[in-house]
């Protein structure tokens, strides 16, 4: 499986989740990593794993709260090599909220203690195959439920593998294959102007895409910066994330390879930042396994 091959040793205690299936388990994150190397551009104060599981049954990161208080991801089984699920019926959603500054448990709709999260809201994008290649969905949460994913109408006939919204939901910034590209898979953007209605994407360029593979793009609160994964630019055949921050006049500045101890020989994707910047998420996979990482920044 070449998209999830990956990262990092630490040591930790594991406690089963309630409800799981033996397929994932959450960290208990009783204390920090005094491993880390401080010497890197991220001011990371520690990193733990927060998910781990096996075999095809993978969760992945959507976003945080706009409280960054709480953590949405979704679990489903891959279909082959890409990272899309392969119904909407299989997809479980979740959340995980922030106590005493970790993240520490899943939270599934069927699952006591899912009602504690009727004050939260998200929006999110995940990608579905859908008659032989993936397309992108719009999933919400509010009023303490995951409303009926919505499919978007700026998908194309070819691959639609991975998005995010800005905050303020009128710009999705997005991973495609289809024709007019660099090369791969690279980054769109696209702007609402209706109801579920999205412009005619527009290809970000030569300064975010490479003639390899760009994903999992994720724009920050300030609406310019933005984190993305890429196997081009500084990397070395496998996906490594990187920031780039966009000026006034609309152009994009070269693209920074984030240090350690996030970034590492193997992949790194799907990069999610707090809206209060003081933590972020990212699936990798480490000595001690593969699944969802957490960071938390001086």
């Amino acid at each position: 499986m070449r998209y999830f091959l990956f990262l990092v040793p630490l040591m930790f205690f594991w406690a089963s989740v309630s409800g799981e299936n033996g397929n994932t388990k959450v960290a208990d994150n009783k204390s920090d990593n005094d491993n880390i190397k401080t010497e890197n551009p991220e001011n990371v104060k520690s990193k733990s794993v927060f998910i781990l599981f096996k075999d095809k049954t993978v969760s992945f990161p959507l976003g945080y709260s706009l409280n960054s208080q709480v953590l949405y991801g979704a679990r489903y089984a891959l279909t082959g090599e890409k990272m899309s699920a392969g119904n909407l019926q299989n997809i479980e959603y979740f959340v995980s909220p922030i106590t005493n500054g970790k993240l520490v448990d899943m939270y599934f709709p069927e699952s006591d203690g899912f009602s504690n999260f009727s004050n939260a809201s998200g929006k999110f994008l995940i990608s579905v195959e859908n008659k032989g290649n993936s397309d992108l969905y719009m999933v919400e949460f509010t009023n303490g439920l995951f409303g009926k994913p919505i499919r978007l109408d700026l998908n194309s006939d070819y691959n639609e593998t991975s998005g995010t919204f800005c905050m303020d939901g009128e710009k999705i910034y997005f991973t495609s294959d289809r024709p007019g590209g660099h090369g791969g898979l690279d980054i769109y953007e696209t702007e609402m102007i209706g109801k579920n209605k999205w412009s005619n994407p527009k290809n970000l360029g030569e300064a975010i895409n490479t003639d390899q593979d760009e994903q999992c793009p994720y724009m920050l609160v300030d609406g310019m910066t933005l984190y993305f994964s890429s196997k081009g630019h500084e990397s070395e055949s496998n996906f490594d994330i990187y920031i780039a921050v966009q000026s006034d006049d609309g152009t994009w500045g070269e693209p920074d390879r984030l240090g350690e101890p996030i970034n590492s020989e193997k992949d790194d994707l799907f990069y999610r930042m707090s809206p209060d910047e003081t933590r972020a998420v990212y699936y990798t996979v480490g000595e001690s396994g593969e699944g969802i990482y957490e960071l938390i920044f001086n």
